[in-house]
């Protein structure tokens, strides 16, 4: 083991390496991605104990979390044991993407993560849709868009807006509405 820029490095299978991107490693029990990178939480490039680092996913994330002081901003997990750095924006709770929240959008980025992570695909059972969401759906994605994420046909939607009682857009809507753009 040396020195080298402050970090403590090794030889490993005839290659240089950074001793806390091993230890990084072993921790998420994979190798790191193309652009992740390997951030010490203390700011002490010794301290290569695991709970001392964190994955960035991409070499941006680190960039702005040494050139912010910290100020507004949170670091999230995500499934794959990485992290990320945002500021204002949240994780969507089904895809792990980030994104700015807006009145609609709280949990979910789309209305399409919004809609898989409140449907249960294996029991396809009507409970588990949100007819307020659904409601907003309706009109935001056409219905065979709208069943193709629902995992069901497009007359299953149509027996649920029956159901609960949802207004469809009237024959023709999405043809005028994609004409306008």
């Amino acid at each position: 083991m040396f020195l080298n820029k402050g970090y403590l490095k090794e030889y490993k299978d005839g290659k240089i390496k950074g001793v806390h991107t091993t230890v990084a490693e072993e921790k998420l029990g994979r190798k790191l991605g193309k652009h992740e990178v390997v951030h010490h939480k203390d700011g002490n490039k010794l301290n290569n104990d695991p709970d001392n680092l964190i994955v960035l996913r991409h070499t941006r994330d680190h960039t702005v979390l040494h050139n912010s002081n910290n100020k507004g901003l949170e670091v999230f997990e995500t499934k794959d044991g990485s992290c990320v750095v945002v500021k204002d924006q949240v994780v969507c709770e089904y895809c792990g993407g980030l994104f700015v929240p807006d009145a609609l959008h709280t949990r979910y980025c789309t209305i399409e993560c919004g809609a898989r992570a409140t449907f249960n695909k294996q029991s396809k059972a009507l409970h588990t849709v949100d007819p307020n969401m659904l409601a907003q759906q309706v009109w935001e994605i056409p219905s065979t868009k709208l069943a193709d994420m629902y995992g069901v046909s497009d007359s299953a939607i149509n027996k649920w807006c029956r159901k609960f009682d949802i207004e469809k857009p009237p024959r023709g809507y999405w043809t005028k509405k994609n004409a306008q753009l």
